[in-house]
């Protein structure tokens, strides 16, 4: 029964009324709020499935993964080939860690998308997570040294909210780490990539390597960079050209791939526009 005393508190989180609205009311008193509702639903449903079994995350075939991915690169193939391929390696290699020795991949890397377009490398990630079924977050690489001190800035637990609070699921999530070529984020970000796992909240461990990390940036000026270094803007860009950009050393090398994304073509753009929900466009593909 809702009990709309202005001066009781949920029994749970010790809230008031005031602050999360109408309590439920229960026998001797004891009160609970529409959050710790929710909130022990999802910790009976994580229980109910932890006991149906252990979780195995249904990684898409190699080449169903890069049919649907071409949907969102526009006329850029050969990069939705590349970046197929690299997912599937990191959820292949990850998967099979987690099933047979649960071993920690001590050389985890990354994936690096390289342009001018914001909105063209986040909508990327976010179709990759779509076209791959796993949880998705984002966050700028400024804000990652806010994650020790604000628990909700930390793309971890992003992650754990995107899926409902299934912690198996988002240990196997994607985090979209933006602006990666500005030097403030990058040893908190180094730090996250080779942490085996993380605490965002207390409480909570997160075991980190099943996660893909996608980072992206402009990189403004490295062509010319790559120029003085004897070598063409057109040819592949590596870690050495990172590391003479100013990325140390440490972050350079992990990147185990690294993309050119070029801006949206105006038929990806017109398609987008027509859905007004990603997730729409993504059921539409499939």
């Amino acid at each position: 029964m809702a009990n709309r005393n202005r001066n009781a508190f949920c029994s749970f989180c010790r809230k008031s009324y005031q602050d999360v609205g109408p309590l439920v009311e229960g026998p001797g008193k004891v009160y609970i709020c529409s959050e710790c509702i929710e909130l022990c639903e999802s910790i009976v449903k994580q229980e109910m499935r932890r006991r149906a079994g252990p979780f195995r995350y249904c990684l898409p075939v190699l080449e169903l993964l890069e049919e649907r991915l071409k949907q969102f690169v526009g006329n850029q193939k050969e990069l939705a080939r590349d970046l197929a391929a690299a997912a599937y390696a990191h959820y292949d290699r990850s998967t099979t860690n987690h099933e047979e020795a649960g071993a920690a991949s001590s050389d985890r890397g990354a994936v690096l998308l390289i342009g001018l377009s914001h909105s063209a490398t986040l909508f990327l990630a976010r179709g990759l997570a779509f076209v791959l079924d796993v949880p998705f977050a984002q966050v700028d690489g400024n804000e990652l040294t806010k994650a020790t001190t604000e628990p909700d800035e930390s793309p971890l637990y992003k992650l754990f909210q995107d899926c409902d609070f299934d912690l198996e699921a988002a240990q196997r999530g994607l985090v979209f780490v933006d602006n990666i070529d500005r030097p403030c984020g990058q040893q908190p970000f180094l730090e996250l990539l080779t942490a085996h796992a993380r605490e965002p909240v207390p409480n909570l461990r997160i075991e980190t390597d099943g996660i893909l990390f996608v980072c992206s940036g402009e990189f403004a000026g490295l062509d010319d960079i790559i120029g003085r270094r004897g070598r063409h803007a057109e040819q592949p860009i590596t870690s050495d050209d990172l590391i003479a950009f100013g990325m140390p050393a440490a972050l350079a090398n992990r990147f185990q791939c690294i993309f050119r994304i070029e801006p949206l073509d105006e038929g990806t753009i017109q398609r987008l526009v027509s859905f007004a929900d990603l997730a729409i466009f993504v059921n539409e593909v499939k």
